[in-house]
């Protein structure tokens, strides 16, 4: 949940600065206005959702109890209401002005502050807790958080350079690169699920597939002309519910089987290894009062 919430933030941040490029480019200043003011506020939801998404990956035994509770949601969404706030009513952005066919904006200096102290802590925050757990982890899982904190590390680094620190200086000829940045950290996801299976590929790609032939066929159900159609169509898609709710079912319950027989067999390896030093420990003791008995007072 906390990894869809990071790619619709992504997402909705990249397409905000391209609607709003495109529109400049068209000579529509005001809606070039509306959309960066979107692109603003959409950035805010990034470091949020990439903290949780730290916070609780890989597995949930790295979860505190604050963070996750309504109380702490709610403190940690507070400066990104305030700064929504003062985005909408103009706070943020004072002037916009041309400067070599680019769009400068001139921004109230206290408020950009505020806006930049909070996505640099937040995204600091985010990137300590996952650099904890890479520290707390070893074998396939240290290789998972390596490949994602290399990603999100390179992919931050340039679009905070480029669409965060260079505004300061009214420099926004290269506020572009800052989606193309994100081509690091979906990078580092796909070789991720490739290579070492960080998210569940097999069940992902099964809730996507039944999802989207659900909406088609819901889709379907509005442009029958006749009873009979919308009968028919009502038919099958109660039919493709059905199945698609008893195939993930199904997956589920088998990955929830191999991850136990896992458990499993780990724990047989781990009680192996610990018969063997017990059998070795009392060959050692045999050996050793065999001979003292042997040894005459």
């Amino acid at each position: 949940i906390y990894f869809l919430l990071l790619v619709f933030s992504l997402i909705a941040w990249s397409a905000t600065i391209v609607f709003s490029r495109s529109l400049f480019l068209m000579g529509k200043i005001e809606d070039f206005l509306f959309w960066r003011k979107m692109s603003y506020i959409s950035a805010l939801i990034l470091p949020l959702a990439a903290l949780y998404f730290f916070y609780s990956f890989p597995r949930e035994k790295y979860k505190p109890g604050f963070v996750f509770t309504f109380t702490g949601f709610f403190v940690l969404a507070l400066p990104a209401l305030f700064l929504t706030s003062f985005i909408f009513n103009d706070y943020l952005i004072e002037e916009v002005f041309l400067d070599g066919g680019e769009g400068v904006l001139r921004f109230n200096i206290f408020v950009y502050l505020f806006y930049t102290l909070y996505l640099v802590g937040y995204l600091t925050l985010a990137f300590f807790k996952l650099a904890r757990n890479y520290s707390q982890s070893a074998g396939s899982e240290r290789d998972q958080l390596f490949v994602v904190l290399a990603g999100m590390l390179a992919s931050a680094i340039i679009a905070s350079t480029t669409n965060l620190f260079l505004p300061w200086f009214q420099i926004f000829d290269y506020f572009w690169l800052g989606p193309v940045a994100m081509v690091f950290l979906t990078s580092a996801m796909a070789y991720g699920i490739v290579k070492y299976q960080l998210l569940n590929a097999r069940m992902f790609a099964s809730e996507v597939f039944t999802g989207l032939i659900i909406f088609i066929l819901a889709g379907e159900v509005f442009f029958a002309q006749t009873p009979s159609e919308i009968f028919l169509r009502l038919a099958v898609l109660g039919l493709v519910l059905i199945f698609s709710y008893f195939l993930i079912k199904s997956i589920y319950q088998e990955i929830k089987t191999r991850q136990s027989l896992e458990t499993t067999s780990k724990q047989l390896i781990e009680a192996n290894i610990k018969l063997k030093k017990e059998d070795q420990i009392k060959t050692e003791f045999l050996s050793l009062a065999s001979h003292q008995l042997l040894t005459p007072l």
